[in-house]
C-alpha cells in the first residue's frame, strides 16, 4: 500500500508541474482603479498600473492569472485563450477601455498586489512588461517580465 500511494503521489506532483512549463511573476503592482485619461494615462485616483503579455510562439496559449493580495490571500484568477504571436495588455484592477485588447481583471482588491502568470509550453514562449504610472509622485517607471522554469 505504501508503493502505491508514493507512486500516485509523484504522478499527480508531475502532472501538476506538466501542466505550467512557464511562469512569469509579477513581485508587485499598485493600481487604485478608475478609468484613466487618453492623453496622460494616468487614472482619476492617480495609480495605474499595465501589465502586458505576448505569445511569441505560432501556436495559441492558455493563459492563467493568479491574483494574490501583498500577504499573499488569494484574489481572483483569469483564464483566457491568446492567439499566435499576439499581445494583451490590461490593468490589474480596473477595465480600461484605453487598452484596446483590454481583459477582465479578476482582481477584487482596489490597491497593491502581485500575480503569476502561467502558461504552456516553454518558459520562452511568453514574455511581456509591466508600466506604472504614478499622478501623486509624478513618477512612471517599467520592467521586463522574465519567464522562468
Amino acid at each position: 500500500m505504501k508503493k502505491t500511494f508514493t507512486v500516485v503521489a509523484v504522478v499527480l506532483a508531475f502532472g501538476a508541474v506538466a501542466a505550467f512549463a512557464g511562469t512569469i511573476s509579477i513581485p508587485q503592482f499598485n493600481d487604485r482603479g478608475g478609468q484613466t485619461s487618453p492623453s496622460t494615462l494616468f487614472s482619476a485616483d492617480y495609480q495605474a498600473t499595465w501589465i502586458t503579455v505576448t505569445n511569441v510562439t505560432d501556436t495559441d496559449k492558455v493563459i492563467t492569472i493568479n491574483y494574490y493580495l501583498l500577504n499573499g490571500t488569494p484574489d481572483g484568477t483569469s483564464t483566457w485563450l491568446m492567439g499566435a504571436k499576439k499581445a494583451v495588455s490590461w490593468r490589474p484592477v480596473a477595465v480600461d477601455t484605453n487598452e484596446a485588447d483590454a481583459i477582465p481583471s479578476p482582481s477584487t482588491s482596489i490597491g497593491p498586489g502581485w500575480c503569476q502568470i502561467l502558461y504552456p509550453g516553454t518558459a520562452a514562449d511568453v514574455c511581456g512588461r509591466v508600466f506604472q504610472n504614478s499622478a501623486a509622485t509624478q513618477t512612471s517607471f517599467g520592467f521586463t517580465l522574465m519567464p522562468y522554469d
